[in-house]
C-alpha cells in the first residue's frame, strides 16, 4: 500500500468559502492497469486535498497520470456538485503532488511534444499579428480556447479537437455544405481526408458521451493532428486567407 496526496484549490477563491466535511471517500479500480485505489476528499475554505491509497505504485509520469485522471474527475465531480447546490460555477485546480516520501512536486498540466508543432508564430516573431488575427475573430478565440481545455480538463482532449478542428471548418467556409467544406477545408491547408478523419471519427463518441476506453497514444496522435492542423490555419490567414503552398507544407 502506497499513499500520495493531490492538492490545490477551487477558483474562484475570492469572496468564496467552500468547505465540505465528512465527505464519503471514493473506490476506484482499474483491472486493466492492475490499479486499485481509494479517494479520500477534503474540501476546507476552498482549499482542497486528496488522499490516494494504492495498491501500488510507480515513479513514473505514466503510472502518475493514471492516477491524475480519476483523482481529478472524481474530487471536480465534487465541486460541481457543491456548485450546482450553490448556483456557483466552480473549478478545481491541482496545484502539488505528494509522493509517499512526502517530497512535494509541482504540478503542471500540458504536454511539450505540442509545443514544435507551433511554427505560425513564437513569443518574438509573428506573436502581434497572429494575436491580431486572433482577437479580431471570436470563433478563434473559441477556437483556441477549446485547445487549452484540451490541455487542461481530463478526458476532454479528444472532443474538444474535435469541436476546434470543426470550428475551424465553418470558419473557413461558413453556411457552406459540410462535405464540400471539408475537401475545400483539406485542400487549403494541405491536409488528407485521411489526416483529419483521425481527429473527426475519434471525438464523435466521446462528443456524443461515448466513454469507451481510447488508449493514451490516440489522444497524444489527435492532440497533434488538431495542433498542426491549427498551425497551419493561422498560417493560411496570415496569408490573407490564401491556398497554403504544398512546397512549404507539404501534404499531410
Amino acid at each position: 500500500m502506497a499513499t500520495i496526496h493531490f492538492t490545490g484549490r477551487i477558483v474562484p477563491v475570492s469572496g468564496i468559502d467552500i468547505t465540505a466535511k465528512d465527505l464519503p471517500p471514493v473506490a476506484y479500480v482499474s483491472a486493466e492497469n492492475d490499479i486499485n485505489a481509494t479517494f479520500a476528499f477534503l474540501i476546507d475554505k476552498s482549499s482542497v486535498s486528496v488522499r490516494c491509497d494504492l495498491n501500488r505504485f510507480e515513479d513514473t509520469p505514466d503510472f502518475l497520470a493514471l492516477i491524475h485522471k480519476p483523482a481529478f474527475d472524481l474530487t471536480q465531480a465534487v465541486i460541481s456538485l457543491l456548485g450546482f447546490q450553490s448556483g456557483r460555477g466552480l473549478t478545481l485546480c491541482f496545484e502539488y503532488l505528494i509522493m509517499p516520501d512526502g517530497a512535494q512536486t509541482y504540478l503542471a498540466r500540458g504536454n511539450q511534444a505540442l509545443a514544435p508543432l507551433c511554427t505560425a508564430f513564437s513569443l518574438t516573431v509573428g506573436m502581434p499579428e497572429v494575436l491580431r488575427i486572433v482577437l479580431t475573430d471570436f470563433n478563434l478565440c473559441i477556437a483556441l480556447n477549446e485547445l487549452n481545455e484540451a490541455l487542461t480538463l481530463t478526458h476532454h482532449a479528444i472532443s474538444s479537437c474535435g469541436r476546434c478542428v470543426e470550428r475551424l471548418r465553418t470558419v473557413m467556409s461558413p453556411g457552406v455544405d459540410r462535405k464540400r467544406a471539408w475537401v475545400k477545408f483539406g485542400a487549403t491547408l494541405q491536409l488528407s481526408k485521411g489526416y483529419l478523419d483521425v481527429i473527426t471519427d475519434q471525438s464523435k463518441g466521446p462528443r456524443h458521451g461515448d466513454t469507451a476506453f481510447i488508449p493514451g497514444t490516440v489522444e497524444l496522435e489527435v492532440m497533434k493532428r488538431t495542433w498542426v492542423t491549427v498551425n497551419r490555419f493561422l498560417e493560411y490567414r496570415k496569408r490573407g486567407s490564401l491556398v497554403l503552398p504544398v512546397s512549404e507544407f507539404p501534404l499531410l
